[in-house]
């Protein structure tokens, strides 16, 4: 399962290349442009955890269905 927001967050922040963008781009527009690709990267992981978790539910609510009513 996913994590929460912070969780992936700090998992996107940490995996990010700060001190590549940093020597490209120099210091600002380098923290600028790491912060910017988390955000986008913890954007895109939270739109697939609201994915996966309606595909979970309607499996279950599916298997219930089939198992209460044949």
């Amino acid at each position: 399962m996913k994590n929460t927001s912070f969780a992936t967050s700090f998992y996107q922040g940490f995996h990010e290349h700060w001190a590549e963008d940093i020597h490209d781009r120099g210091v600002v527009s380098g923290v600028t442009h790491s912060l910017g690709n988390t955000f986008s990267n913890t954007g895109h992981d939270m739109a697939d955890l609201g994915g996966s978790t309606w595909n979970a539910t309607k499996s279950a609510t599916t298997s219930l269905w089939h198992k209460a009513f044949g």
